[in-house]
């Protein structure tokens, strides 16, 4: 889950496993403040999301430029390409990469299997907006996959 949250929000593979690397290390940093095993996985997506929003920021910070654009992959890099192979994961990671911030953190959350309550509670919004969010990031990753056909 970690690995798959990483990637939503940095294409580059040496730096998606900076990325990893930083959610683990902070993960294991607050393991004390995990209160039961049914709390730590919203409690890892949340940390993971949190990690991935300073992530980003920095790197906004670092080149002063539109990191989206910056980050679309290149099909034939990283190792869900080389070891999965498959042209539609690739496909859909890409099209996951262009959509608007709010919507890729909802939508990378949901592929998780997270519940709209889980990930209201990790990016800070109501239910019912991430329901909304959730289904305008559908409609827009369908158009962006129709397009790449």
């Amino acid at each position: 889950m970690i690995r798959r949250l990483a990637a939503s929000y940095e294409s580059i593979p040496a730096r998606r496993e900076d990325l990893v690397q930083t959610i683990l290390l902070e993960a294991w940093r607050s393991l004390p403040r995990v209160q039961s095993l049914q709390s730590a996985r919203a409690y890892l997506a949340r940390l993971a999301h949190n990690c991935g929003v300073d992530h980003i920021a920095s790197a906004v910070r670092e080149r002063a430029s539109d990191v989206i654009d910056e980050t679309l992959p290149d099909p034939l890099a990283g190792p869900e390409a080389s070891v999965i192979g498959a042209q539609e994961h690739d496909q859909l990671m890409a099209a996951i990469l262009r959509l608007p911030l709010g919507y890729r953190q909802v939508m990378s959350l949901a592929l998780e299997g997270l519940s709209h309550e889980e990930i209201g509670e990790i990016t800070g919004l109501g239910i019912s907006n991430v329901g909304v969010r959730l289904m305008r990031a559908r409609d827009t990753l369908r158009k962006l996959l129709r397009g790449m056909q």
